[in-house]
């Protein structure tokens, strides 16, 4: 299946049971599963990002996003509410996650898969 659109319909089944990953972040301590704070730390990366005008502010914002959105890509999550909450946070950022670098995507999906083949006792 295309990655874009195994994003897509992720949506469709995990949007509707999580409805986002700020809700499921909220409800769970770091303690849980590190992916929540990395989520939350992407999430603030992006909003200051956002809020950047001048190119230097820009410049520092994008290495600092990049940054944190590698670290979270490089953490697999611990528990199917951390799996749920990483599938829900690459849907809500879809176009960084995908449109941006088709790698990104995979390796979104390369974590998702890890985390579920070791709960599950594959891995």
């Amino acid at each position: 299946m295309h990655r874009r659109r195994f994003l897509a319909a992720s949506a469709a089944v995990v949007v509707p049971l999580t409805a986002s990953a700020a809700e499921i972040c909220s409800n769970l301590s770091a303690s849980d599963d590190p992916i929540f704070e990395l989520i939350a730390r992407h999430q603030r990366a992006v909003a200051t990002y956002n809020a950047m005008t001048g190119d230097a502010e820009i410049d520092a914002a994008v290495k600092a996003q990049v940054a944190v959105r590698n670290e979270l890509l490089d953490t697999t999550p611990t528990t199917l509410r951390g799996v749920a909450a990483l599938a829900a946070h690459a849907v809500q950022y879809r176009e960084e996650f995908s449109d941006e670098d088709p790698e990104l995507a995979h390796r979104v999906l390369t974590q998702i898969e890890r985390a579920i083949a070791v709960m599950i006792g594959r891995a």
